[in-house]
C-alpha cells in the first residue's frame, strides 16, 4: 500500500515543504532583510501571539529570535519545562528584559548563526512552531517580509505545489515518493511526456497508451500499490503451451530485463518499476528495453509460437477448406493464422510427438484428402522456413535462437509425418484402418500437466485473480 495515506501524513508533508521553502528564503536574505513568522490568531490586549523572527546582519550572520514570556499573552505563556525544551532545540535564553540595558543578547530566546546554516535554522523553527505552540499547519502562519525579498509568498501552496509536477522540471535521476496513486500516475505521465517529447494518450483508467513500431504498449499504475508496470500484449491464439513455454524461456535468456508470461493462449511481456520511491530514469530504461525488443515481434516471431500478433488485431472465423498461399497462409485475405483443423492438431499434439493415431489425425482433418494435402504443404514450408531461420541465426552467432528454430523445424516435421499417416488412412481405408481404434490419451497427456497453469500470471499479481480490462485494450490497438 502507499505509505502516505492519513491526514497526519499529509500535514507532515506540508510542514516538510514549508521547512524547505523557509531554508531557501533564509539563504537568499541580504543585509538588514527581516522575516517575521507569526501565528494567525487574534492579538489580545495583554500580549501577543507566538512569533519567530530573523534578521541578516554583517552580510553573513542570521539573528533568530523566538517570543518569550515578556511578549506573550498569558494564554501562550511558556512553562519552565517548555522553556527548557526551547533550549534543547538550540535557542539561548533571554539575557535581559525588553526595557533593559542593551547587550549582545536579547529579551527573547535567540541565536546567531552563519547564513550557511539556513537548513538548521529552518528545522529549529518548524520544531518550535509545532512542538512549543502546536501550530496545526503552515497555513496558520503569516509571514511578514521586509527588504530585498519583499513580495515573495513564503507559506503559499504548501500542499498543492507538490501534487502536480511539471514535466519540464522532472529530474530523471531524482527519487520521488508519491503520496497516493493519483500522484504516481501523474509522475508517470509527465515522465513519458518528457521522454517522448509529446503528450501521450491517457485511457479511461488513467494509464498511458503508446505505440512502439506497431505494437501496443501500456504503462499501468497499480490502483493500490506503489508499482508501475510497462505491459505489452504480444500474441493471441498461441498453440502448444509446452512448446510456447520453452520459447518463452528462450526469450527470457535473450532479453533478461523483460518478463514473458503465458496467460491461457496469450503471450504477454512486462517490466515492473517500483513507485516507492519512483525514479523517472527507471521507467525510461524500461521503455528503452521494449523499444529495442518490439521490432522483433514479427510474423516469424508469431509463427514460432503458433499464434497471431495483437498488433494485427483479433482473428476472424476461417473456412477450413481455404487454400494456403505460397507463404503458408490462407488466401481469404487474413494471413494471421493457420487453418482451424491444423491448429487443432497442434493444440492436441504440440510437438508432433505421435500421441494421436493416424485415424485420429484423419478425423480431426474431417477425412478430407484435399485438406490434408494442403496441410502437408503448409507443414513442409514451415519446416523449411524454420531450418533456414536456424541457419541464419547460426551465421549471426546466436546459438540460442538457432536451437529454438531447430526445435520448431523438428516439431513441424513430426506434424508433417502425422499428416502423411492420416493421408494413407483416408486414401487407403481398407488397407490401413485397424479393427479397433487406439485408445485416446488422457487429458493430462493431451493438454499437458495441470502444473503448467502455475506459470500463468495476470497483469497485476497482487490481490488480482482475473485479468483486468487492459487485455481488451491491448487487443483493440
Amino acid at each position: 500500500m502507499f505509505e502516505i495515506t492519513s491526514f497526519d501524513d499529509a500535514v507532515d508533508r506540508s510542514w516538510s515543504l514549508f521547512q524547505r521553502k523557509l531554508a531557501d528564503h533564509l539563504s537568499a536574505m541580504r543585509n538588514d532583510d527581516i522575516l517575521i513568522l507569526e501565528w494567525i490568531e487574534e492579538t489580545t490586549v495583554d500580549g501577543f501571539t507566538p512569533w519567530v523572527q530573523f534578521l541578516l546582519w554583517d552580510d553573513e550572520y542570521v539573528r533568530g529570535e523566538v517570543s518569550s514570556n515578556s511578549y506573550l499573552a498569558p494564554r501562550y505563556a511558556l512553562a519552565p519545562e517548555t522553556e527548557k525544551r526551547l533550549c534543547e532545540l538550540g535557542w539561548s535564553r533571554p539575557t535581559r528584559l525588553p526595557r533593559g540595558e542593551p547587550d549582545d543578547g536579547s529579551p527573547a530566546f535567540f541565536l546567531d548563526k552563519e547564513q550557511r546554516w539556513a537548513d538548521q535554522l529552518a528545522a529549529m523553527t518548524v520544531s518550535t512552531l509545532r512542538e512549543i505552540w502546536s501550530v496545526p499547519h503552515p497555513s496558520f502562519i503569516r509571514a511578514e517580509i521586509i527588504g530585498t525579498l519583499e513580495g515573495s509568498d513564503l507559506a503559499a501552496d504548501t500542499v498543492e505545489s507538490e501534487s502536480t509536477p511539471d514535466p519540464t522540471h522532472i529530474d530523471d535521476d531524482t527519487a520521488v515518493t508519491p503520496r497516493d496513486p493519483d500522484q504516481l500516475r501523474n509522475l508517470v505521465a509527465c515522465t513519458v511526456e518528457k521522454a517522448l517529447g509529446f503528450q501521450p494518450e491517457i485511457d479511461d483508467d488513467g494509464d498511458v497508451v503508446l505505440k512502439m513500431d506497431d505494437q501496443p504498449v501500456l504503462v499501468i499504475t497499480h490502483p493500490d500499490q506503489p508499482l508501475v508496470r510497462v505491459w505489452v500484449p504480444l500474441l493471441h491464439g498461441v498453440v502448444g503451451r509446452t512448446r510456447a513455454a520453452e520459447n518463452a524461456c528462450d526469450l527470457t535468456k535473450r532479453w533478461p530485463g523483460i518478463r514473458f508470461t503465458l496467460d491461457e493462449d496469450r503471450l504477454n511481456a512486462s517490466i515492473d518499476v517500483s513507485g516507492n520511491p519512483f525514479v523517472p530514469r527507471h521507467l525510461v530504461d524500461a521503455l528503452d528495453q521494449f523499444s529495442a525488443f518490439t521490432p522483433s515481434v514479427d510474423a516469424r516471431f508469431a509463427a514460432r509460437f503458433g499464434g497471431s500478433r495483437f498488433a494485427d488485431g483479433l482473428p476472424r472465423e476461417r473456412d477450413a477448406s481455404s487454400a494456403p498461399t505460397d507463404d503458408g497462409t490462407e488466401d481469404d485475405g487474413d494471413d494471421r493464422g493457420l487453418p482451424p483443423a491444423l491448429m487443432t492438431l497442434i493444440h492436441l499434439d504440440p510437438g508432433g510427438s505421435g500421441s494421436l493415431s493416424a485415424q485420429e489425425v484423419a478425423s480431426v482433418c474431417g477425412d478430407d484428402r484435399d485438406a490434408v494435402l494442403d496441410y502437408l504443404k503448409i507443414t513442409q514450408e514451415q519446416e523449411i522456413s524454420w531450418r533456414e531461420s536456424a541457419e541464419t541465426a547460426r551465421g549471426e552467432g546466436d546459438s540460442g535462437e538457432a536451437d529454438a528454430c531447430d526445435r520448431e523445424a523438428r516439431a513441424w516435421a513430426r506434424t508433417h509425418e502425422s499428416l502423411r499417416s492420416a493421408l494413407r488412412v483416408i486414401a487407403l481405408p481398407d488397407a490401413t484402418r485397424p479393427t479397433s481404434a487406439g485408445a485416446k490419451p488422457d487429458q493430462t497427456e493431451v493438454f499437458g500437466e495441470p502444473t503448467e497453469q502455475a506459470a500463468e500470471q495476470t497483469v497485476f499479481e497482487a490481490n488480482i485473480t482475473e485479468p483486468p480490462d487492459h487485455t481488451a485494450k491491448g487487443a483493440q490497438q
